[in-house]
């Protein structure tokens, strides 16, 4: 028997499932009672609810430079060229730093962590 013969009796074989599974949904369907609808319960007694006031927060000013942050894409574009440069014990040790085999393993909130460490080794981002 060739593999499109095989093909066919395969389809053939998951449409006889198929209809039988839809034979057995509507002989369900058919057997089960409509059930009339419950009225949602209304409160009794409401308790009336005074908002809590509210507090002005002072709104902070950052007087620091904030921290660049870095995309997959920029840490991935980095790596790459680490790799070109023969670097690969750099990308081992940031992956064994972060316990990851890919990138993608590595949690975002590390790329600021990892760009600095490419720098330190001479690695443009």
């Amino acid at each position: 028997m060739d593999k499109l013969e095989r093909f066919f009796e395969d389809i053939h074989a998951i449409r006889e499932i198929l209809e039988s599974k839809a034979r057995v949904k509507e002989s369900c369907a058919d057997s089960v009672e409509p059930q009339t609808p419950i009225a949602p319960v209304q409160p009794v007694n409401p308790v009336p609810v005074q908002p809590a006031p509210v507090t002005p927060v002072a709104q902070v000013v950052p007087t620091a430079p904030q921290a660049e942050s870095f995309t997959f894409d920029q840490i991935a574009r980095a790596m790459s060229n680490a790799q070109a440069m023969g670097r690969t014990d750099l990308i081992q040790s940031i992956f064994t730093t972060f316990k990851a085999q890919t990138l993608m393993q590595i949690d975002p909130v590390n790329y600021n962590q990892i760009a600095v460490m490419l720098r330190e080794a001479g690695i443009q981002i």
